[in-house]
């Protein structure tokens, strides 16, 4: 199990990111991994919330 948090600006340039437009997210994960050994293969279960949104997401493997 896993919990995560971040802060994001987006903005179309460099003028409009300004620390009054952060939007914060937190979330809770899950990590199954399909055997022990270097032959594992994560899977990952996510739900955040955020900013007017809340997502869900799956992956198979991570790249690190």
């Amino acid at each position: 199990m896993t919990v995560f948090g971040g802060v994001a600006v987006v903005g179309e340039d460099v003028g409009s990111l300004q620390a009054r437009y952060l939007r914060p997210s937190v979330g809770i994960g899950l990590r199954l991994y399909t055997e022990r050994g270097p032959e594992a293969v994560p899977v990952r279960l996510d739900l955040a919330v955020g900013y007017q949104a809340v997502r869900a997401s799956v992956g198979i493997g991570e790249a690190f």
